[in-house]
């Protein structure tokens, strides 16, 4: 959108994932080809941030939760991985409760396998797994040193809103919106981060 011979512009807002960026740099050239002004988009991009459910990086009781519920699949799932590795760099200490990503057909043993591959798991780390794939990202994060104790996997989600309030790292969530993941948040809510 800037016009040939000009310089280009630079915008700068909150570390989101990568997908997510991508959306708002075409959110930003539209604005600008409907003639938004620069300054006017970099006023807007300071108070913006993912919906809710969609990559929300909250504090919450002093301690982060990276809250992204509301769909997945394999990029938005290695997505959203990326950016809580980013935003969690030596932590000692993390938990991640992943559900199932739904639609994948016959790739989904696959899908799974690999999203357990991706896992970048620390030895503090644990991880509750619920639903579809959950046992082949079990046997993908093996694959990729983790130990068996660092992984459960569970039936529903009974009382993970209580191991959620009462771990002390990081938090990560995520999965398809089949397993509602959102409720274990009910008793976990922050402001934003």
């Amino acid at each position: 959108t800037v016009a040939y011979g000009q310089p280009p512009e630079t915008y700068t807002f909150r570390r989101v994932s990568d997908g997510m960026t991508q959306n708002a740099v075409l959110a930003i050239c539209v604005a600008r080809w409907l003639g938004v002004t620069p300054g006017d988009i970099t006023q807007r991009l300071q108070g913006w941030g993912p919906a809710p459910l969609r990559g929300e990086v909250r504090e919450v009781h002093g301690r982060l939760v990276y809250v992204d519920c509301y769909n997945a699949n394999p990029a938005s799932m290695l997505d959203a991985l990326t950016v809580f590795e980013e935003i969690t760099p030596g932590v000692i200490g993390r938990l991640f409760l992943l559900g199932g990503m739904e639609e994948l057909g016959i790739e989904c043993e696959d899908k799974h396998r690999k999203l357990g591959q991706a896992l970048k798991l620390r030895a503090e780390d644990r991880v509750l797994l619920i639903g579809i794939g959950a046992e082949s990202v079990r046997f993908g994060a093996l694959d990729n040193g983790a130990h068996d104790g660092q992984i459960e996997i569970i039936g529903s989600l009974d009382g993970v809103d209580r191991r959620i309030a009462d771990w002390s790292g990081p938090v990560f969530v995520k999965g398809s919106r089949r397993y509602r993941l959102e409720t274990v948040m009910a008793g976990n809510t922050g402001g934003g981060h």
